[in-house]
């Protein structure tokens, strides 16, 4: 599990850095058609999935010490991650497909 927390965490990192590079480029650009929204969208929404991966792979670095930590303590915070985790997913499929249409 220790190497899936190193896993979880460098492609975290990756992802919040280029998911930032190209909503940057995308908000530079002047002409705002419906596939550049749609494609901040989905930046935005990937952005918020690679932020979320990050306590997952924070608690897999301490698996087996007692289970939980951080946040994870908390069946509130789990069950309210589960259920933001769940949304981002299916609206990060939403975008896709909208995007594919137009």
């Amino acid at each position: 599990m220790f190497w899936l927390g190193i896993i979880g965490i460098t492609e975290s990192l990756m992802g919040i850095a280029l998911n930032t590079l190209t909503l940057c480029f995308f908000i530079s650009q002047r002409n705002f058609s419906v596939s550049s929204l749609l494609f901040i969208s989905f930046n935005i929404c990937d952005l918020f999935i690679c932020t979320m991966i990050m306590p997952v792979g924070i608690s897999n670095l301490h698996y087996g010490t007692d289970g939980q930590i951080g946040w994870f303590k908390s069946q509130l915070y789990c069950v309210l991650w589960g259920m933001t985790w769940s949304i981002s997913i299916r609206m990060s499929i939403y975008i896709m497909a909208s995007l594919s249409i137009s």
